[in-house]
């Protein structure tokens, strides 16, 4: 079959051959089983845009994006795609578990804050959706600052920390809905019958607090006693985001890069070197969560591995071997939608590196 042949080279090596894709495209107007292995390789994210007319016409042969029949994945492959078109769409399914797709383009939020909203202030409503809603938001940042009143709405709720987030990540912006009040009783409130004190969202509440009000004094006491404790993610995170304002809590993260988890460890590095600008401890915590890379292997973690390194900069030239394996290998690592994010990553970091 020429659509499962085009598919596996391009899942394998990085050959972006038009004719590839065409050959993958066609089979969208082949019988069911050719069709729905075209879709599978079109859910690759933005390297299958070019394929995004065929792939529209494919869902209106369905009975479009509201019908019933329609084509679920190829729905999900628009989305993944960041092609405007399918943002209506996914607006009008949005409680569909099948749609979980991140992350957003920020260009859609007009188009999507109207439903964002509403759904978020009815919150038992399909609540499934709303994680999904509030991470969404955070990854936005400023644009989403029309849905600071909901998100402040939702601070005395089992979604609160979420919400938390996406205030921090909105910024100064959240201050004009009064979200400063609720975010620092946030961070003093009770966790709740059988939950530790960790478990109330008052790291996330005491950090959103800082970004919202420029007040570091309740992210610095909650998140450092956190590290003192033991922790790692998201403290290490938003240590590291207060940089040397944190130098106070530099000797609970030190130990932290040799902890057991690899996130902890890699949250270690990023935060010790933003905290005390010591790179030599940072990299070495770094370098050996690079190795999958040796076996054209990529995670979610060598991806976060590899823009703190670059963020590192210059002193983390030791990884610029690896980085250059990784930029100019013609075969992939993992699949499609995360060996494009690697790659960028990759020249991004060595841009960063070399550069210093």
């Amino acid at each position: 079959m020429a659509v499962v042949a085009a598919g596996a080279r391009l899942r394998y090596w990085r050959d972006h051959a038009p004719e590839l894709w065409a050959a993958v495209a066609a089979g969208l107007d082949d019988e069911p089983d050719v069709a729905s292995a075209s879709v599978e390789v079109l859910s690759g994210g933005g390297a299958a845009a070019p394929c995004a007319d065929p792939l529209v016409r494919h869902v209106a042969r369905s009975g479009g994006a509201g019908h019933a029949g329609a084509d679920h994945s190829a729905l999900r492959a628009l989305v993944g795609m960041g092609d405007d078109r399918a943002a209506d769409w996914y607006a009008a399914r949005l409680g569909s578990h099948w749609l979980d797709v991140a992350p957003l383009p920020a260009r859609w939020a007009p188009r999507l804050l109207p439903v964002f909203r509403r759904r978020l202030a009815d919150p038992g409503r399909q609540s499934h959706a709303v994680p999904r809603i509030l991470r969404t938001l955070a990854e936005w940042g400023p644009v989403a600052a029309p849905a600071v009143p909901e998100l402040v709405g939702l601070l005395d709720t089992p979604v609160a920390r979420g919400a938390a987030e996406a205030l921090g990540a909105i910024g100064p912006a959240s201050a004009t809905g009064r979200a400063a009040g609720p975010l620092a009783a946030l961070v003093t409130a009770a966790p709740g019958p059988g939950r530790h004190a960790w478990h109330g969202g008052a790291q996330t509440a005491a950090w959103a607090y800082w970004r919202v009000t420029g007040d570091p004094e309740p992210a610095l006491r909650v998140c450092g006693a956190a590290a003192r404790a033991g922790l790692g993610q998201p403290v290490l995170r938003y240590l590291a985001e207060l940089g040397p304002l944190a130098a106070p809590h530099a000797d609970a993260v030190r130990p932290l890069l040799t902890y057991p988890g690899p996130w902890s460890r890699t949250g270690a590095a990023e935060a010790w070197w933003r905290i005390t600008g010591d790179a030599p401890p940072a990299v070495a915590a770094l370098l050996p969560e690079l190795a999958p890379l040796a076996r054209h292997s990529a995670t979610a973690l060598v991806l976060r591995t590899v823009r703190v390194l670059g963020g590192i900069g210059g002193p983390a030239a030791a990884a610029l071997p690896v980085l250059h394996e990784v930029a100019s290998s013609p075969r992939r690592y993992g699949g499609i939608p995360l060996d494009e994010e690697l790659l960028g990553a990759a020249r991004e970091a060595l841009t960063a590196i070399e550069a210093a």
